[in-house]
């Protein structure tokens, strides 16, 4: 039987995603967050970045891009429209409806998740239903489910029934003349089939329109213990 439920919140959700009544959040405003946030603004969504780099914060609120695929007109449209601000962490305020995480993971001999975590930690300390989580940043598989979905549910809510939680590897190729946010194919893979579902929506409607979003495989998405792993080497990474 079907779950009216999970149908009347993926409809409320198409709704809102349809009308631009969601508020976007991106933790992490490096080459892949700051790209991303920007194309949600410029689709009409209010958007939030947030960052640990309070100065950073600032120059972006004045304006002032410090990446090359975001220029400073462009910054400074979606600023004077009132649809993005930069938002020095910790704490997510105001409280996003879709939240990406797109923090650094820098690389030794493994992934460092520090910024993963504590970027999970903040999700969880305002984690409502209903919300959207969508991972980005690189790492091994594995990560959403053992790592990300753990600290989440500290909140006492549950990734697949709660809250939608999926996981979308960045794909951004810094600096290219011919790829970009709104060319690049990407794929999604949820925790539940909702998730998937709410997942690709927010990854397809907030940035602008790109191409479609390509769900990873597998029954329901959910099969075996890490239903994202499948997702990685379908698109060979534009990083």
């Amino acid at each position: 039987m079907p779950d009216t439920r999970s149908i009347d919140r993926t409809q409320e959700y198409m709704a809102r995603l349809s009308t631009r009544n969601l508020v976007i959040g991106v933790i992490g405003l490096g080459y892949t967050g700051l790209p991303l946030a920007l194309a949600a603004a410029q689709a009409g969504f209010t958007t939030f970045g947030y960052d640990h780099d309070a100065e950073l914060c600032a120059q972006l609120n004045r304006g002032v891009s410090h990446i090359s695929d975001v220029t400073n007109s462009e910054l400074r449209a979606t600023r004077a429209a009132d649809l993005f601000t930069a938002v020095p962490a910790p704490g997510l305020s105001p409280v996003p409806d879709v939240v990406f995480l797109c923090v650094p993971t820098p690389f030794g001999q493994m992934p460092d998740l520090s910024y993963v975590r504590s970027a999970a930690r903040s999700v969880a300390k305002v984690l409502r239903p209903g919300m959207v989580v969508i991972a980005q940043s690189t790492s091994y598989p594995g990560t959403t489910t053992e790592i990300v979905q753990p600290l989440l549910e500290e909140s006492g809510l549950r990734a697949g029934q709660d809250f939608a939680l999926a996981f979308s590897p960045e794909r951004i190729d810094p600096g290219s003349s011919g790829w970009n946010i709104h060319n690049t194919p990407r794929i999604i893979g949820g925790v539940s089939e909702e998730s998937t579902t709410l997942g690709g929506a927010g990854l397809g409607g907030g940035p602008g329109g790109p191409p479609p979003v390509l769900p990873a495989a597998g029954p329901a998405v959910g099969a075996g213990p890490h239903p994202h792993r499948t997702s990685t080497p379908l698109v060979p990474s534009g990083e």
